[in-house]
This record gives C-alpha cells, structure tokens and sequence, in this order.
C-alpha cells in the first residue's frame, strides 16, 4: 500500500464536485478528488458473485439476476464478470484511490454479500484501512430467497473501516438492520402513480358510484358517470 496524499498540503476545493450526480466510471472519478478532501467513501460495488460457472459468470447482470418472470427491464452495468482474484485487484484500485481521497478519520462503508465477504474484509485492509467491523442488513422474510435444505438468502453485509484512528462521538448505531429491499414497483414514481390512481376512486364513489370499482393494472374502472369524472380512465 502506498500513501501519497501530502499532509502540509493546503485544503482542496471540491465545491465543483458536491451536491452533483456524477455519470461516469467511480474509479476514474475518485482519481480526480484531492488528497484528504471527504468524509466517508459509501459504496455498493458490483459483487461479482453470480453464477457458479465461467459460462454463467460472463452473462449479462440482467440475465444473472433477474427472475425470467420480471418485465422491468434493468440496464446492465460493467465490472460484475471478473473471479474473485480478478475482483480482489480491481477492488484494491478503487479503494486505495478512496483511502487517499479521505480525510483522517475518515470512513469507509461498503456493502457486500455473503461469497464476497472474506475477499472484501482482506483486500479493504491491503489497502491500508484499519477494519472496525460488520453489520447486517436484514431484507426481512418477504424479499428472501428461498433455499431448499437450507436457510434463506435474507441478509447482506455492511463492512465498515476508518483511514487511521476513529474520531470520538455519541453516535450509537445497531448492528442489525431490518429493511425490506423496494422492487421496480415501489420507487416513488409508481407509488405516487398508484396512490393517484386510488385517489381518484376514492372521490369517484363519494359521488355515488353505483358499481364497485374494479382495478385492473392499478387503474380504476368503474361506471360511465365515474370514468367521465375520473377524466376518462
């Protein structure tokens, strides 16, 4: 591991950089930081654990991952191909890039599961940053995988690191963390589709609708009365 941030060098300004998405390759861009100019590096890297074999491995991620029943169609993304030496290499440029960019002090939080998981929690340290710990995220029962004559695929890893000494606070966080990962049809957009949707039935038999309302594919459709009401829907 090699350090080259300067540490009498003045402070960086990355005002350009904040409050911005940044479309781009993340190991490209964490070369352009300064030296010790963030907090925290917060990452959700492409595993690279799917498929058991070459032939597998080198499929798209939308062929990999996704149930051959989901018609949301997932763009694909790069660096999920590679064997876990291969991973281990790549892992260590980005996070050697990320270590250099953190201020002391400063936080490494990568999520991870669990074939990647011992890989990770070596090559984080290779790169220089002192291991402080795990938590787990528990996607709850109804979005595990099932898995026969064994438990289920319920949880992913938080590992978390520091750049040199933590800085003393009363932060007191828990190790475990029940949240159920949302699907295509509960980002905001469709939430917000949905809870219009059922608005406007909802005034729709305010007005004395005289037919229950059916719903077929989240939109309403009730009596002629209500369909004109309801702006033709």
């Amino acid at each position: 591991m090699t350090d080259r941030t300067r540490p009498n060098s003045p402070s960086p300004d990355i005002a350009p950089l904040l409050n911005r998405l940044h479309r781009t390759d993340a190991l490209q861009f964490a070369r352009t930081l300064p030296d010790q100019s963030i907090d925290m590096l917060f990452t959700d890297p492409p595993y690279s654990s799917g498929g058991l074999h070459a032939s597998t491995r080198a499929q798209s991620t939308m062929q990999k991952y996704i149930n051959t029943n989901t018609k949301t169609v997932y763009e694909d993304f790069e660096s999920d191909n590679m064997d876990q030496r291969s991973w281990a290499f790549w892992c260590h440029a980005w996070l050697a890039e990320g270590r250099r960019a953190l201020k002391p002090g400063g936080l490494l939080v990568c999520f991870i599961d669990w074939r990647q998981l011992p890989t990770l929690t070596d090559v984080i340290q290779a790169a220089g940053f002192i291991q402080r710990g795990i938590a787990v995220w528990d996607k709850t029962p109804s979005r595990a995988r099932p898995r026969r004559g064994g438990f289920k695929q319920q949880a992913e890893f938080i590992v978390w690191a520091s750049k040199g000494a933590v800085k003393a606070n009363d932060i007191y966080l828990p190790g475990g963390i029940p949240m159920r990962a949302a699907t295509a049809e509960e980002t905001p957009d469709r939430k917000a589709a949905r809870a219009g949707a059922r608005g406007r039935a909802a005034r729709a038999e305010r007005r004395g609708c005289v037919r229950s309302i059916r719903w077929i594919g989240h939109v309403p459709r009730c009596c002629e009365r209500c369909r004109a009401a309801l702006g033709g829907v």
